[in-house]
């Protein structure tokens, strides 16, 4: 009865007077035809742009900064078109139901058509990107200053063909050659996923998308406290690493090999002795610098080249001469000219996308005077220390991303109702806990990444403040203890990852039934325990990881729902392998492999359930026919039911209170070996069924393997007399019975008998901890009786009885029966 918080208000959406909806969001119309668009014709106008023949007509013209609503049903497209000025950054930033695709071409519309009017496929786009549903991403396309690589540069001459000074096969841009002055119509096409890919949803995709273009005004800098930031930022973790980057042979182009060290080249193992190149492109320095592995380990990335492209290249008279420093820290600074840093039209910095640059050391506790990013992210880089508390007291900051370093120390806390929305802390060294603090004071938070930390922790019961909560990913994260039972309140849930961790104890059944948002669960290398919990068919639950746990018992019930819920797109997955199920093969898992919205790709194995003690065809040695006929890989082996057939010595004969030894074949060294004790009818016979009682509760026993044909069964004291059907389970509720035996079934019939009066029986291991208990008792009682008397006797020798006062009073008359008559007597 845990209450939970109200979830946060949404924020406000602020939508400028200018958009053309105000006060409202512009809907995009969307479209399923792509061959009644307007046909994009060579004509250019005076600028150099082109121009669509028939207008723009049915394609949806953005305006920056302005949010948008979006509903596409399958195989539905919204087309889209944004002016991007000379050196302008575009931004996006959405929340969608279901993960979908943004083609993007310049100057011309990109189209994804599955299967035209006649049946053939039909594509031609520049690029794309997958965006899944996470919530309120934010995605940067930045120019690439280095290469020119990107859709902003793309020349005219076809599809992913780029342009500018920095291309590899350098070609005129529609607007010149430089890279920079290139401006024009962005296209863009949104489109769903729906039966189109094999990870595809079904049902209708609904989202939010705001796209902003941020281009700094004419002639403007950065604010002098932000450069200062920026300038110690690259003195300190990048510039020392950077002053001993090799330079090879500088006359050469920019993408040659043998011109000056890159990362590129490194991670692809060009510099390797065992790499083979293209004869064109042989590496000609290997005795000045060569590696000979580990060159995908950004932690043994040597050098930094942040801005290293700008110090080299920016000076068009000599190619060859490398700056001492990024021109665009000189001065008032020039956003322009800073790869990884994105500013608004004021020049404040916002964003920061610093990964896997080679910075190392600490951060300088000037990034505090950053006080307009929204964004940072510097994973994959070498950087230590602990993280300034500053950057989490930031009262704009929405996004941090500090994964694969070497932070240390204690996790800061935000700022009360701080907007940070997304916080990646993976791959780092902080050890000492995680703190309420980061659930409390920051409401919205709607993506937490914590893996492979070593935190020695239990999750906290703060936790039921984080009501945004979205994705939680903690796997390897040296958590502990049991889920906490404030997780229900995670409402808003979808991503649940804790594996490879320490806990323990059963998966309630109410963490499940608070989290009706949960689509991805994973408990895998866990210590879980008891039976699954059910999953409802209302869940929207796609995949489940459990194994490598300790769940056990049957499970069919649990996951009729899972399977029901499925739908024919989905993309699911349920892996139960390793734990300690039992009973036969659920119908529903049938239904997962035939069914037609069972689960797809089934051939792929997204099931399976091996190293477990499911039980074979009843009477036999292996599975079901069905189950061999969908291929048994996913269940691995079967496990025989327990066959009890005897009593050692003969006869039926056994008493309440011993150990009966039972012979038999298929026993097996369980923690969870019983056997059970079921009344039989009166007037019963030994042929045709068991004759037990149906309405008749069962008794259990405890139970004591000794080898695979011998067990004993301790008979409770308590089991009242008469005749019953002994039976054994190796696991959970699977006993020998006609259900799991079928034809071959034969019961076993023991004839109970009172305890006999001074019988030495033997007594199993759990009886005999019993009997030690109650002695102990009684040991105890016996000695409180004894200090009673010895006090009494010492009051007696006083003169000073203890019961001196009662007794007198109590002498007058005291009435007992005697012979059938009432007496008086004197005391």
């Amino acid at each position: 009865h845990i209450a939970c918080p109200a979830p946060p208000p949404p924020p406000k959406t602020r939508i400028d007077e200018t958009c053309p909806a105000w006060p409202g969001k512009e809907a995009l119309v969307p479209r399923d035809d792509f061959e009644a668009l307007p046909r994009l014709t060579e004509a250019q106008d005076e600028t150099g742009q082109y121009i669509p023949l028939f207008g723009a007509g049915g394609i949806n013209t953005l305006a920056s900064g302005c949010p948008v609503t979006l509903s596409l049903n399958a195989r539905e497209s919204a087309y889209c078109r944004i002016w991007i000025p000379a050196g302008a950054v575009l931004r996006y930033e959405w929340e969608a139901s279901q993960p979908f695709v943004v083609f993007y071409d310049w100057h011309v519309v990109p189209h994804y058509v599955s299967a035209t009017v006649d049946g053939q496929f039909s594509a031609d786009y520049n690029g794309y990107n997958y965006f899944t549903r996470e919530s309120a991403t934010v995605y940067t396309f930045e120019p690439d200053h280095t290469h020119g690589r990107d859709f902003y540069h793309t020349a005219s001459e076809g599809t992913n063909v780029f342009c500018g000074e920095g291309a590899l096969y350098p070609r005129d841009c529609v607007v010149g050659t430089d890279p920079a002055i290139n401006e024009g119509w962005a296209y863009l096409t949104l489109r769903s996923l729906a039966d189109d890919y094999d990870d595809a949803e079904s049902g209708v995709l609904t989202a939010e998308l705001t796209f902003t273009v941020l281009q700094r005004t004419e002639g403007g800098g950065i604010p002098l406290p932000q450069l200062r930031a920026l300038r110690e930022l690259y003195e300190s973790t990048c510039k020392p690493s950077q002053e001993q980057l090799p330079l090879f042979d500088l006359s050469k182009p920019p993408l040659d090999v043998n011109r000056h060290w890159t990362s590129e080249h490194h991670r692809a193992g060009r510099y390797s002795f065992e790499h083979t190149l293209d004869p064109a492109e042989t590496y000609a320095h290997q005795a000045r610098f060569n590696t000979s592995g580990d060159e995908r380990n950004y932690d043994t990335l040597p050098y930094c080249e942040w801005l290293f492209a700008s110090r080299l290249d920016s000076n068009s008279s000599d190619p060859t001469a490398v700056l001492p420093g990024p021109p665009g820290l000189d001065g008032a600074g020039d956003c322009q000219q800073l790869a990884g840093v994105t500013c608004d039209h004021n020049g404040n910095v916002v964003e920061l996308d610093l990964n896997g640059l080679a910075l190392r050391g600490e951060l300088p506790s000037s990034i505090a005077d950053l006080t307009s990013l929204e964004r940072l992210a510097i994973s994959n880089n070498q950087l230590s220390g602990q993280l300034p508390p500053a950057i989490f007291s930031s009262p704009v900051l929405k996004r941090l991303d500090v994964t694969h370093n070497h932070f240390s120390g204690p996790i800061p806390c935000p700022a009360d109702d701080s907007p940070l929305r997304q916080l990646d802390l993976s791959q780092n060294e902080f050890a000492v806990g995680l703190p309420g603090c980061l659930f409390v004071a920051a409401p919205r938070l709607e993506r937490l990444a914590i893996n492979y930390l070593s935190l020695n922790s239990e999750l906290p019961a703060e936790i039921k403040e984080a009501t945004a909560l979205k994705e939680l990913l903690a796997d390897h994260a040296g958590l502990t203890g049991r889920l906490p039972g404030e997780m229900h309140c995670l409402k808003r849930l979808t991503r649940l990852s804790l594996e490879r961790n320490h806990l323990s104890g059963p998966f309630p059944q109410w963490a499940v039934d608070g989290m009706s948002s949960l689509r991805e669960l994973r408990l895998s290398f866990n210590g879980f325990s008891g039976p699954l919990p059910t999953f409802p068919a209302s869940l929207p639950l796609e995949h489940v990881y459990l194994d490598h746990n300790r769940f056990s018992g049957a499970f069919g019930p649990q996951i009729r729902g899972f399977a029901q819920h499925l739908s024919q797109e989905s993309f699911a997955s349920l892996n139960l392998d390793h734990n300690e199920l039992s009973g036969n093969v659920p119908d529903a898992v049938y239904r997962m492999l035939h069914d037609a919205h069972g689960l797809k790709a089934a051939s792929s194995w997204h099931i399976t359930m091996i190293e477990n003690h499911l039980l074979c065809e009843p009477g036999g040695t292996d599975w079901p026919e069905w189950v061999l006929r969908a291929g048994g890989q996913y269940v691995g082996r079967c496990t025989p039911v327990a066959q009890p057939a005897s009593i050692e010595g003969g006869g039926d004969a056994v008493h309440a209170g011993a150990s009966v030894r039972v012979s038999g074949a298929d026993f097996a060294p369980s923690a969870e070996l019983r056997c059970m004790l079921t009344p039989v009818r009166a007037g019963a016979t030994m042929a045709g069924a068991d004759g037990t009682h149906r309405g008749v509760e069962p008794i259990l026993a405890p139970a004591d393997f000794h080898n695979e044909s011998c067990v004993s069964c301790a008979v409770p004291r308590t089991t009242p007399s008469g005749r019953y059907v002994l039976s054994v389970a190796n696991f959970g509720g699977d006993f020998y019975s006609e259900a799991t035996a079928g034809s071959a079934y034969r019961p076993l019939r023991v004839t109970v008998h009172p305890p006999e009066g001074g019988l030495t029986v033997h007594v199993s291991t759990a009886e005999a901890a019993a009997a030690a208990g109650g002695s102990v008792a009684g040991f105890c009682i016996l000695l409180c009786l004894g200090v009673c008397v010895c006090i009494m006797v010492a009051r007696e020798r006083r003169g000073k009885p203890m019961f001196a006062q009662q007794l007198h009073e109590e002498r007058q008359s005291v009435e007992f029966t005697s012979g059938g008559r009432l007496e008086r007597q004197q005391a």
